[in-house]
């Protein structure tokens, strides 16, 4: 199955969370792709607003990778003047749980938890954003002393 096809695998969303968590792009490349995440999410966020507010009654529901835009654009937000973050994982409930998605959606039904890392801040974020886009939820947990050794070093 090709790579644009399945939840949030299509657009340039895909490519910056691929260049902002890919190991070997660390450092140069994922401060220009978390750069590039910020700026799309602040566009993207603009965009859902302007179309809630123009087609009310219609229904919204964000891929993984949309999902990953507005998380990067409330950090942004958050964490003003900060490194750039990793994108540990975006992921439904569900399959935290270990349970298959039980519809065939590409975008899904549940929130998207989305899991970002700052290492040289030391933090972790995890941002609830609902299938329609908003975001319901954040926490921001510091990273444990070894935590870090779990990611590839930057250099």
């Amino acid at each position: 199955m090709p790579g644009r096809l399945g939840r949030g695998g299509a657009g340039p969303a895909a490519v910056y969370q691929w260049l902002a968590s890919n190991p070997v792009l660390l450092g140069v490349a994922s401060a220009a792709a978390w750069e590039g995440m910020k700026r799309a999410g602040k566009s993207l966020v603009g965009l859902l607003r302007r179309a809630k507010t123009r087609w009310s009654a219609t229904k919204i529901h964000v891929s993984r990778g949309a999902a990953a835009l507005i998380a990067a654009d409330t950090i942004a937000r958050l964490e003003v003047g900060s490194h750039p973050f990793l994108i540990e994982a975006v992921e439904e409930p569900t399959s935290i749980a270990g349970v298959t998605s039980p519809e065939l959606n590409f975008v899904g039904i549940e929130p998207w938890l989305v899991f970002l890392v700052d290492l040289e801040g030391g933090v972790r974020w995890i941002i609830a954003v609902s299938s329609a886009g908003q975001v319901v939820g954040q926490m921001r947990i510091p990273l444990q002393e070894l935590e870090a050794s779990h990611y590839p070093v930057e250099g």
